[in-house]
């Protein structure tokens, strides 16, 4: 059974903002870039284990990136019992890694509760 995908709220930002960007500089392409990663997106879906890790994270952590074709961007994600959490959508040259600090509530686990 496939898992559903759910985006961050900033990696949902950050979609917005870059479909902005491209449609402002060239009617067509922001949808184009929507369309791109809404394909991506079924890519995750189909195979999430399939797409390489990213280095520099630990591996327990296994959070990978899938590659959204035409654009020089990556949907960074970790699959999670219940579905796949894309933490951001990131240009794959700028500013590598600045996503790493929403692996912090990744993470975390509940706490035992204590009497």
């Amino acid at each position: 059974m496939s898992k559903p995908v759910r985006l961050d709220g900033a990696a949902g930002r950050e979609i917005e903002a870059a479909a902005v960007w491209y449609e402002e500089r060239h009617p067509g392409l922001g949808i184009d870039l929507l369309a791109e990663t809404e394909a991506a997106k079924q890519r995750l879906v189909a195979t999430p284990s399939a797409w390489p890790r990213v280095p520099g994270v630990p591996v327990e952590l296994d959070v990978r990136r899938c590659q959204v074709h035409r654009f020089p961007y990556s949907l960074v994600f970790v699959e999670l019992a219940d579905h796949l959490r894309v933490l951001a959508f990131a240009h794959v040259r700028r500013r590598p890694g600045y996503w790493r600090r929403r692996l912090r509530v990744t993470r975390q686990k509940p706490q035992p509760h204590r009497r």
